[in-house]
């Protein structure tokens, strides 16, 4: 069952709710709007749970650019390797 869509505004809603830190919530809808949600957030947030929650939260301290360079990185090696092999 697919779950229904959230604006981008409530997106930034929830990643706030959840503890992350947004300097800049407009540049961070142009990305979601680019990149999606689920390819940057559900992909790459393991690392920046705080295990210690009974809630899904975000560690403290935890960015948006944080997870926003990893997913970067990623893509980049994959191209990289693409390119390769």
């Amino acid at each position: 069952m697919s779950k229904p869509f959230k604006t981008y505004r409530q997106q930034l809603s929830i990643l706030r709710n959840r503890g992350m830190e947004i300097k800049d919530g407009g540049k961070v809808i142009k990305i979601l709007k680019r990149e999606n949600y689920y390819s940057i957030i559900n992909g790459y947030k393991d690392i920046f749970i705080d295990n210690n929650s009974t809630i899904e939260k975000f560690k403290m301290g935890t960015t948006f650019e944080d997870i926003y360079c990893i997913f970067e990185f990623d893509r980049n090696l994959r191209n990289i390797f693409k390119k390769t092999f």
